[in-house]
């Protein structure tokens, strides 16, 4: 893989990039801050676009919407709140929770979305109007994943409690209990045909689990640290694992196996794959975005 730093922060304060967001029609890539900001930067150039100011807290997940043309964001501040590309949406109500704000997934069905937090509550809301329309007490503790899965009728939901769950969005239901571990369950990634659940753990493992018998689990070993962030490219061929060991590893989601590894010199604090496949974009606590060209 050959990799260009894109972005990396001026001046002697540092603002490590704490999520991001890769914009579906490839022209922008989203980065939140720990400064509480949201950056919008070329994905070619890095060029800085703008900056958006609204949150009081870091910016732990982002999410475009409506095609790329809007936002959603989750903060520490307890607040998840939709965007324009400009600044935040004007009239629309900001979504309230009653602690800090650690996971975000939009979907596409019904355009809901979906927020969990560190007091394990999850709040199901419409990402057009941020209305809230249901809460699911999902977990013990923060909620460190979400994700929707077939067609948007299931939510996958992680937690630092070790479980991951999932929940039927037509009832509110609990369907199953994928798996329950002895360490936190840090990030999640699930494929786009809903075949896999990946699961990246405090102590370095991932987890690949089949929704459709959880006891087919494999693991994958590599990592020394925390798994912070995983994603999987539009074909469903490769992930991409990042951790606070500093490395970066590409698998070949068929075998399980490593195809590619490299190392910055922080860690990473998440990933997202460009629309075409063709490459990924990682950030890092020193503030920088990485851009990670796929050799074929």
């Amino acid at each position: 893989m050959k990799k260009s730093v894109l972005f990396r922060p001026t001046g002697t304060e540092i603002a490590p990039l704490t999520c991001i967001a890769v914009d579906p029609r490839g022209k922008r890539v989203v980065c939140g801050t720990m400064d509480a900001q949201i950056i919008i930067l070329d994905s070619k150039s890095g060029n800085l676009q703008r900056a958006l100011k609204g949150h009081e807290a870091a910016v732990s997940a982002i999410s475009f919407i409506d095609g790329g043309r809007g936002l959603v964001s989750a903060s520490w501040d307890c607040t998840t709140r939709r965007w324009t590309s400009t600044g935040p949406a004007k009239d629309i109500p900001v979504l309230r929770h009653n602690s800090e704000v650690k996971a975000l997934a939009v979907g596409t069905e019904k355009a809901r979305g979906a927020a969990g937090s560190r007091d394990g509550e999850v709040k199901v809301f419409y990402s057009s109007s941020m209305k809230n329309y249901r809460n699911i007490q999902a977990h013990r503790t923060d909620v460190s994943g979400l994700a929707f899965i077939r067609d948007g009728s299931v939510l996958v939901t992680a937690s630092w409690d070790g479980e991951c769950k999932l929940f039927d969005l037509s009832s509110f239901e609990l369907l199953e209990r994928l798996t329950k571990q002895k360490e936190r369950i840090r990030s999640i990634a699930v494929a786009n045909d809903s075949s896999q659940v990946f699961l990246g753990l405090q102590s370095g493992t991932i987890l690949s689990i089949d929704p459709s018998n959880p006891k087919d689990t494999i693991e994958m070993k590599g990592h020394s640290d925390i798994v912070t962030s995983l994603a999987i490219d539009p074909s469903d061929r490769f992930l991409v694992s990042g951790s606070w060991d500093r490395s970066v590893r590409l698998w070949l989601i068929k075998t399980r196996k490593v195809k590619h590894q490299d190392r910055l010199l922080t860690g990473i604090s998440s990933l997202g794959w460009n629309h075409k496949g063709s490459g990924f974009y990682t950030t890092d606590y020193s503030g920088a975005l990485t851009y990670w060209e796929l050799d074929e």
